[in-house]
């Protein structure tokens, strides 16, 4: 692998764990107790920090799909075009449900335990995604960059 393609790979790589860091914090404060009193300041901090969370996938997605990352990975390995496309479908289907998370929470207006279950749940089906994701991605580059290949010495 070429110095630049090892370089984008880590910073990848680091993006993956800043990403981790945030859906820990998004997990820990979707699961702080929420009543009716603590409910507007709560549904802002959790606002803000799902839009940050959702502008840092952006970037982060873009950096992969318009690096010439993928292409990358493509060229050296033609057999695994279904996995880099399924990974690339799964971008815009996270930032899908994320945005109709994000338009739905702002359009709650006052207290409902029925309501913030419902939205932890779709929050924490997105996280889970993104673990999971995450995990192919990083079994891509491993596949694809750094897979013994067997050639005796």
């Amino acid at each position: 692998m070429s110095k630049d393609k090892k370089t984008l790979a880590t910073r990848i790589e680091e993006e993956h764990a800043s990403l981790h860091s945030m859906m820990e914090r998004i997990r820990t404060d979707l699961a702080k107790e929420v009543t009716p009193a603590l409910f507007a300041n709560w549904k802002i901090e959790i606002l803000v920090l799902l839009r940050d969370f959702q502008n840092e996938l952006l970037k982060h997605f873009d950096l992969e799909e318009l690096s010439g990352f993928m292409e990358d990975l493509l060229m050296l390995a033609p057999r695994k075009s279904r996995v880099v496309e399924q990974l690339e479908a799964e971008h815009e289907q996270v930032i899908e449900e994320l945005g109709e998370v994000l338009t739905d929470l702002k359009k709650l207006r006052e207290f409902s335990s029925e309501d913030l279950s419902g939205l932890r749940a779709r929050v924490e089906k997105i996280l889970a995604t993104l673990d999971a994701h995450e995990a192919a991605e990083r079994e891509l580059i491993y596949d694809v960059y750094f897979q013994d290949i067997g050639i005796g010495d």
